[in-house]
């Protein structure tokens, strides 16, 4: 799915077929087909927990991914739903033939888009670990939980959010 053909035996040669005679014991060793596929840009980030300096991407050891948030592509407008995926855990990154294979803990990737094409990425808040947090930074500096993203035949990667737990309290005495 997704794929372009470019090449059969017979003419056309984009028509997905081909022929061949065979007699028998014999073979027919050029009935070749040829395909690509013409989406193959990915958009990719990590969301993470902005633990040092607020607002500032650090290093994993001192903003660590956020795992398991849902991360949503739009169309260009972001009101149409295209794919959505959730950020990466250690476990899936460590594992081959996981899409996470080799990414980081709170790495989102949407692979397979076509270039010179227009998204929007957004964050589903309600899939954050509570209600205390709050976006303190966006790879697009706008901090409104949206990244637009333009593929210009070459992948669009670090569309990153980080989040801060404002965590409360309650004191006093009786």
């Amino acid at each position: 799915s997704g794929m372009t053909q470019t090449y059969d035996n017979t003419s056309p040669t984009t028509d997905h077929t081909g022929t061949a005679t065979v007699s028998s014991g014999g073979d027919y060793v050029l009935a070749d087909f040829g395909y690509w596929y013409p989406a193959n840009y990915e958009i990719s980030g990590n969301v993470f927990e902005d633990m040092g300096v607020t607002g500032t991407k650090e290093a994993a050891t001192t903003d660590p991914g956020l795992v398991g948030i849902t991360v949503t592509l739009y169309d260009d407008t972001g009101t149409t739903v295209l794919a959505t995926t959730t950020t990466c855990t250690l476990a899936q990154a460590t594992t081959v033939g996981d899409l996470c294979f080799g990414r980081s803990a709170g790495d989102y990737v949407f692979p397979g888009l076509p270039g010179d094409s227009s998204y929007v990425v957004k964050v589903d808040t309600t899939t954050l670990p509570s209600t205390a947090y709050a976006e303190t930074y966006e790879a697009d500096t706008s901090i409104n939980n949206t990244i637009p993203v333009t593929i210009t035949n070459a992948a669009v990667i670090n569309q990153d959010f980080g989040f801060h737990p404002y965590l409360g309290s309650i004191s006093g005495s009786v």
